[in-house]
């Protein structure tokens, strides 16, 4: 088992294994998608966007993915 904080090394960006295993079910060729940060963003915030509600309000679900895209933002960021 992988500790929290553990990046996956397959990816071209930093992602953990458990961010990973929690948007898995959400984003269809998602293994795919590690060697590319911009296209995987854009996946994710599809998702997310996908998993609002009616009026395009927030859902548990979709709160939970922004927090993660939040998360893989922050551990990515230059500077």
């Amino acid at each position: 088992m992988q500790q929290e904080r553990d990046f996956v090394e397959k990816a071209k960006f930093k992602i953990t294994y458990e961010q990973l295993e929690k948007i898995r079910p959400y984003i269809e060729n998602l293994d795919e998608l590690l060697n590319n940060y911009s296209e995987f963003q854009t996946e994710l915030n599809d998702a997310i966007v996908m998993e609002l509600d009616e009026d395009y309000e927030d859902t548990d679900l979709s709160t939970m993915l922004q927090n993660i895209y939040d998360e893989i933002y922050l551990q990515n960021k230059v500077g």
